[in-house]
């Protein structure tokens, strides 16, 4: 690993010595893509191109460390029984045995449990960054759907893929944001952008923060209250507005007439399915052609296949027209980009341990609605941040494993208006700088110093 000190920050090279690992869907030249699967890293050799992404961070400084673990075809596996061609990686949260979650797994253990990674390279197709970022405890960004290129990425559901960002601090992240999108004219690299511990003052804050009162409280008392004095915060130190809102209700007072009497949960199908079978037809047939049988899929990857080729090209064209009408709907009624400008707080996380070595409850795998607090970014395309600020908390448990107290990583995340990128990680870091709060997360046990002397228990800052 090349050392910081050789490579500072320039205006020709605003990234140099960033550290970065990449998510395996994510082709780099002269290595293999697995995708997490044995049979495509049998199938393929070595890739002849680099991601459009990784080129345009390597030209400004980048260091790309090496490739991450994920679950297999982008699927969500996770341990303990869903993991078959891979070992899932190691959470170092708590006492060890924590679960990952997916796919982005093996890019938030990076994060999490090295100091000398600075970034893990990601996708987000349905939580797939912003469930590790919970789970490990660190800032994550699920980007605008189409801000960046995913030329030499491998696909997953192309209408809901975008890229995905994690990190221990906001600034860090904040630079990959804004020195990977695509260069827009002789535009020059700020001062401001190339310090890393300094914001500019171009981005734009919302009228209101709008808190959907379908998802919310949150079914865990401790999580609510961290979740909920993390908004105090941010209306206390910013002067943002809270709207609690109902938007079940608010449809049926405010959307398309025709549909008024339709609940979105109803109206909402999952066509992410059908994409997430058919992106791998030419794969599954050149495997079979070349070796004669089919590729191995796990278990949970046949079961969500099998789902999925079940449902036809009109009916997942017939769901994505409907989320254009929801789009509309949201954009018009809920963010109002153009006038208000409005952020959205969604509930994200679990409260407390979830080990690695539980199998879950047979049912409710796949979701039939896209009416749900992880799939409503998805859906619309819009970019959600994931907060793990030392105004947030983390949550006390009894191990099993280690027979003492261990800290769960709680997390608040927001969403905006598409292009709101930045104006997320700047109002975030605003509210909790203007709090005296540490932005910047630990690797190992705890994200923050524990305390007993707040509901947070974090130390005292």
């Amino acid at each position: 690993v090349p050392s910081r000190l050789y490579y500072p920050p320039s205006a020709e090279k605003p990234l140099n010595g960033l550290r970065i690992t990449v998510k395996d869907n994510y082709h780099l030249s002269g290595v293999h893509t697995t995708m997490g699967s044995r049979s495509y890293a049998k199938l393929y050799g070595p890739q002849d191109q680099t991601s459009e992404l990784v080129n345009q961070l390597v030209r400004q400084g980048a260091v790309i460390l090496g490739k991450t673990k994920m679950g297999a075809y982008a699927g969500s596996e996770v341990p303990p029984e869903k993991c078959i061609d891979h070992f899932p990686p190691w959470n170092p949260r708590g006492d060890g045995y924590q679960g990952p979650s997916g796919s982005s797994s093996g890019a938030a253990s990076s994060v999490a449990s090295y100091p000398w990674v600075d970034i893990a390279l990601g996708t987000d197709t349905t939580g797939s960054i912003r469930m590790p970022a919970a789970s490990y405890g660190l800032w994550g960004l699920r980007a605008t759907h189409s801000r960046f290129s995913l030329q030499g990425v491998m696909p997953s559901v192309p209408a809901f893929d975008t890229i995905g960002v994690l990190a221990r601090d906001p600034h860090s992240l904040r630079r990959v944001i804004h020195f990977g999108s695509p260069p827009a004219g002789d535009q020059q690299p700020t001062d401001e952008c190339m310090n890393k511990t300094v914001f500019n003052n171009s981005c734009r804050s919302p009228a209101r923060i709008i808190v959907p009162t379908d998802w919310f409280p949150m079914k865990n008392e401790g999580q609510q209250k961290m979740v909920s004095q993390f908004l105090d915060t941010v209306k206390q130190r910013l002067g943002c507005d809270v709207l609690h809102l109902s938007f079940e209700d608010h449809w049926s007072k405010t959307g398309p007439e025709d549909l008024r009497s339709i609940t979105l949960q109803e109206y909402l199908g999952m066509p992410n399915y059908y994409d997430g079978y058919h992106t791998y037809d030419k794969f599954r047939n050149d495997f079979q052609a070349k070796f004669g049988y089919p590729p191995y899929t796990s278990p949970f990857m046949t079961r969500r296949w099998a789902l999925a080729s079940n449902i036809t090209q009109e009916q997942r064209d017939q769901g994505l027209a409907e989320l254009e009408v929801y789009y509309t709907w949201v954009r018009d009624e809920i963010l109002k980009p153009d006038t208000e400008y409005n952020f959205i707080l969604l509930p994200l996380g679990r409260p407390g341990a979830n080990y690695r070595d539980i199998v879950p409850t047979p049912g409710g795998e796949f979701s039939e609605s896209a009416y749900d607090t992880v799939d409503f970014c998805t859906v619309l395309g819009l970019p959600q941040l994931v907060i793990p600020g030392h105004a947030v908390g983390q949550n006390p448990y009894e191990s099993r494993v280690s027979g003492r107290t261990e800290y769960a990583p709680i997390v608040a995340s927001l969403a905006g208006p598409r292009g709101s990128d930045e104006d997320l990680i700047q109002l975030a870091v605003e509210a909790l700088t203007e709090a005296r709060c540490p932005v910047e997360v630990l690797t190992g046990r705890t994200p923050f110093q524990p305390g007993e002397d707040n509901c947070r228990h974090v130390a005292p800052s």
